[in-house]
């Protein structure tokens, strides 16, 4: 049965294809909960998986401030001076929230962060943050939001 044997090589030929593009392909890492001391202090963090050139998203707070922070961190970029600026945070295609942060060294950060957010980033399934990376441009980083319900609950938990 030669047409027999052709279809089942044929399927088989699709399996490993298709096996091959979920194995070798991208894979989306999921959020963490991660906590650490650093002296008397405790922080807790729900962290993204890093993104290109180890950029990451962080919703932490610790146990000298409970208030729940976003921060933003650009290993790549060193920012000279301690700089109020204005970030935009989009979840999926909800309204732009426009906070208020501060920008220094490797970082961005925004305190006092709303529970709204923190539901919109629990229940999304990406971030999209634009910066200003100078006085005439900006920068845009997008996070995926896998698991963020989970690490962000645990913070929640301890924090909030």
């Amino acid at each position: 049965m030669p047409g027999c044997s052709k279809a089942f090589s044929l399927f088989l030929s699709a399996l490993l294809s298709l096996s091959a593009l979920f194995i070798s392909g991208p894979t989306q890492a999921a959020w963490q909960y991660e906590t650490f001391k650093s002296g008397s202090i405790q922080h807790q963090v729900a962290v993204s998986a890093p993104q290109k050139n180890n950029r990451e998203l962080e919703v932490f707070c610790s146990s000298r401030n409970r208030n729940l922070s976003l921060a933003l961190y650009l290993p790549d970029q060193r920012f000279r001076r301690r700089d109020q600026i204005e970030i935009h945070v989009q979840v999926d295609k909800k309204a732009t929230r426009k906070l208020i942060a501060t920008r220094h060294a490797m970082a961005i950060t925004s305190p006092n962060i709303s529970r709204d957010l923190i539901t919109e980033l629990s229940s999304g399934n990406r971030v999209r943050v634009t910066f200003p990376i100078s006085t005439k441009s900006k920068q845009t980083e997008v996070f995926p939001l896998r698991q963020s319900a989970r690490a962000l609950s645990s913070v929640l938990s301890q924090c909030g």
